[in-house]
């Protein structure tokens, strides 16, 4: 094993401790933003005609009615599984 002295050799990163310090803050800013949003925007948002959705639930029980009323009002158009 080659072991070169602390403080030489090739760096890792092109970014320097400091600016990746600023990124993570950045970063954690962002992330404590509200992210609530109502079904309508987030469908909106997110999904997009010709995307898979799969839907789960148990007949007719804990099927999201809500959320797939909201895809069929924006008229969004799915690819089907043969």
């Amino acid at each position: 094993m080659n072991i070169t002295e602390q403080g030489q050799g090739e760096i890792f990163s092109k970014i320097t401790p400091n600016e990746f310090r600023e990124h993570m803050r950045v970063k954690a800013e962002k992330g404590n933003s509200d992210k609530r949003m109502d079904l309508k925007e987030a469908i909106a948002r997110f999904i997009k005609s010709g995307d898979y959705l799969s839907i789960g639930g148990c007949s007719i029980v804990r099927i999201p009615m809500a959320f797939i009323h909201e895809v069929l009002r924006q008229g969004l158009h799915f690819s089907q599984l043969s």
